[in-house]
């Protein structure tokens, strides 16, 4: 897998865009640096996910990301939107995704529509 973390100032969203076969280890990595990067500008998160695919990363381990990831448990991490964005044929994991993290008190939605997702980011509170 590979992925980056960036600050789309036209779109005011921190965009993480990751392509080929990820696991956990790897998205753990892009989720701290994601949550860096958020913090660092004040805005939401957008992941794109339309390049990747599931690889060695089990529903246990989407579970417990949310529950055990430093940046995930910090104070404020709850005020942070995230919102991913997928192919069609991955629904069932990006479903399985939003409710692990929503169910852990996180702000996340799933999207196979860029536009609505950024919409969903930016919107007031």
């Amino acid at each position: 897998m590979a992925y980056r973390v960036e600050e789309d100032a036209a779109h005011r969203v921190v965009r993480a865009i990751v392509t080929g076969e990820y696991d956990r280890a790897e998205i753990e990595r892009m989720v701290g640096e994601g949550r860096e990067a958020a913090a660092r500008t004040n805005l939401n998160i957008l992941c794109d996910m339309r390049r990747a695919r599931p690889g060695k990363m089990t529903p246990a381990e989407v579970f417990w990301i949310p529950r055990q990831h430093p940046s995930l448990r910090a104070p404020g991490a709850s005020t942070t939107r995230v919102a991913t964005v997928h192919k069609p044929e991955h629904a069932a994991i990006a479903a399985f995704w939003e409710n692990a993290y929503t169910n852990a008190g996180l702000q996340a939605r799933a999207f196979t529509d860029e536009a609505a997702a950024i919409a969903w980011l930016v919107e007031p509170l």
